[in-house]
């Protein structure tokens, strides 16, 4: 990546780093552009979802959590920005509790240039 803008077949490390985590999903504008080529969390998550959106939760969310998600410009992905949403829940949507579900966005953009 350079100057902030990816070349096609290039990837990008988010990093997020939360609180409470029941659940962690994302979801891009455009998921034929960027693809996630690799998902780490530490603690690792109790369980996930292998669909659009990826979901990971954590069964016993523990007091902080740290995961890396790595994004890959597709080789055939056209120049422009590419805006995306990370969302973390306190517990996870199917868990059967009595505390209340809360979640925190965070919205980014990726940039995609020529190459």
């Amino acid at each position: 990546m350079e100057n902030g803008t990816l070349a096609p077949g290039e990837s990008i490390i988010l990093t997020i780093q939360a609180t409470n985590v029941g659940e962690l999903t994302y979801s891009l504008e455009n998921d034929t552009a960027l693809t996630v080529t690799e998902f780490d969390a530490d603690p690792p998550p109790t369980s996930g979802a292998d669909s659009y959106p990826p979901h990971w939760f954590w069964e016993s969310p523990s007091e902080s959590m740290t995961a890396t998600i790595t994004l890959t410009a597709s080789e055939t992905a056209r120049p422009g920005s590419y805006a995306g949403t990370l969302t973390v829940w306190n517990v996870p949507n199917s868990a059967d509790s009595s505390t209340a579900r809360t979640q925190a966005l965070e919205r980014f953009v990726i940039e995609i240039g020529d190459g």
